[in-house]
């Protein structure tokens, strides 16, 4: 923990430290809504690699805002699988 020296002119000073404030947590509803960009692009992944679709695996590249077309994805998908490095996940993704 940090502490913060306060000094002012003609005052003694005090020492303050940060602490965090104990809560409840937020409503569930607003954490589903705050986490959703975050889970269920996962959820896509981890449903792609138990199923080894590469249709499955197509989709969180479609979601990248850089890519213009299916056919844009396809062919990243595909040069990504074809790095020699990436056997094992080429024989994965059917």
């Amino acid at each position: 923990m940090v502490d913060i020296k306060i000094s002012i002119v003609g005052a003694s000073s005090t020492v303050y430290s940060p602490q965090g404030v104990k809560t409840d947590g937020l409503p569930k509803p607003f954490m589903t809504h705050i986490l959703r960009g975050k889970v269920a692009p996962v959820e896509v992944e981890l449903g792609a690699y138990t199923s080894g679709s590469r249709q499955r695996l197509l989709k969180p590249v479609m979601r990248d805002p850089w890519m213009m077309s299916e056919e844009q994805a396809r062919k990243l998908l595909e040069d990504v699988l074809a790095l020699p490095y990436h056997d094992s996940m080429r024989q994965d993704y059917k």
